[in-house]
């Protein structure tokens, strides 16, 4: 497992747009955006410290040989 720090909102929807995401995220109306953003910054609340958001993240892996 690791942890993703970010500092802010903005620096989490930035980097989320450097990812597969980008497509649907810049799909998005101004409005919409706003509400995602809205939305992640109440989930998030309980990783939330003063010094910005951390989440934390797991790899799941598999590899398979025949």
């Amino acid at each position: 497992m690791t942890t993703f720090h970010y500092t802010d909102i903005e620096e989490y929807w930035q980097n989320s747009r450097g990812t597969g995401m980008r497509r649907w995220l810049d799909a998005l109306s101004t409005d919409q955006i706003e509400q995602t953003k809205t939305a992640f910054v109440s989930r998030t609340q309980p990783q939330t410290r003063p010094d910005g958001i951390y989440l934390d993240a797991t790899a799941l892996l598999a590899v398979a040989t025949r």
